[in-house]
């Protein structure tokens, strides 16, 4: 590791992809001190220091050992039989009118809320191009 300055922690953090709550557990320090330390409101003790700087050491030599991640292949599901049912109307409160959505409306809302946000951006794709 290079000479590090504690005042770099927010970049260093940011380019291993390290939110500060990770990073504190992983340094074994209080999210709250991340916290002042970043924003320049806290004066760093020695201890404080080398806990830091142990956690960058581990986290930089796990890196360079580590293989980076494959890429996320979408797999595509079969859909369970929908079976005809009844259309449920609710009953209209105040200005806006009912919405009514049949078993396969739900199913298609229930699948995309279950996709993460690469796969939701694979489908946006695919549907405008």
């Amino acid at each position: 590791m290079t000479d590090f300055n504690i005042a770099d922690l927010r970049t260093w953090r940011r380019k291993y992809n390290i939110s500060q709550e990770k990073f504190a557990k992983l340094a074994n320090l209080g999210i709250n001190t991340i916290l002042k330390i970043e924003s320049g409101k806290h004066k760093v003790q020695v201890q404080t220091q080398d806990k830091i700087l142990q956690a960058i050491k581990n986290i930089e030599s796990e890196s360079k050992v580590s293989t980076p991640p494959p890429p996320v292949a979408i797999k595509p599901t079969v859909a369970a039989p929908v079976e005809k049912s009844e259309t449920v109307t609710p009953k209209p409160t105040g200005q806006y009118s009912p919405i009514v959505l049949s078993n396969l409306d739900l199913e298609l809302i229930h699948r995309i809320l279950l996709m993460n946000a690469r796969e939701k951006l694979h489908l946006l794709e695919k549907l405008m191009g």
